[in-house]
């Protein structure tokens, strides 16, 4: 293992961020794009000047990615809205430094709360005990939220009381 190194991702991270999207299996073809069009959207800034993405490197390659931006009409909330780690990294602390990353820049700017939601599907069962084994809470499910028998679930974190 080589040395890791969290950055602020760039334009020219997009192929390594796309690929790194598709190697984790969570999107379908069509869900792909919209990774696509999330990132290229934040490239052009469009998504507001606060909104980022970081990368985890090992070695040169990214082995992880995250997204994250404040959650629109709320004060001091941000929300992880996709995280990724390369399948032959995780399990190796790697999505834990990606959100501990996230928290510690967060905290630091004095932003209170973090959320970060997901789907009730069985696969991603890993997740939600990632995101409780790292201190988030599970603060409400929404039912066939995304499709029929497939609820979002929402965990959240306190970085600061004000």
């Amino acid at each position: 293992m080589g040395n890791k190194l969290i950055r602020a991702a760039t334009k020219h991270d997009r192929s390594d961020i796309l690929s790194l999207a598709g190697s984790i299996g969570l999107f379908e073809p069509e869900e792909m794009d919209s990774v696509e069009e999330l990132f290229s959207s934040w490239v052009a800034g469009n998504l507001g000047e606060q909104a980022r993405w970081i990368v985890m490197e090992e070695d040169a390659s990214i082995i992880g990615t995250a997204y994250f931006a404040p959650e629109p009409f709320a004060d001091g909330t941000w929300n992880v809205y996709f995280i990724g780690v390369h399948p032959d990294s995780q399990r190796s602390g790697v999505g834990a430094a990606l959100i501990h990353s996230i928290e510690e820049t967060l905290t630091q700017e004095r932003v209170r709360i973090v959320i970060v939601e997901t789907s009730s599907l069985p696969h991603l069962e890993k997740a939600r005990n990632f995101y409780l084994k790292i201190g988030y809470e599970q603060e409400a499910r929404i039912r066939e939220f995304y499709k029929a028998g497939e609820d979002k679930i929402t965990f959240r974190k306190a970085l600061i009381a004000l």
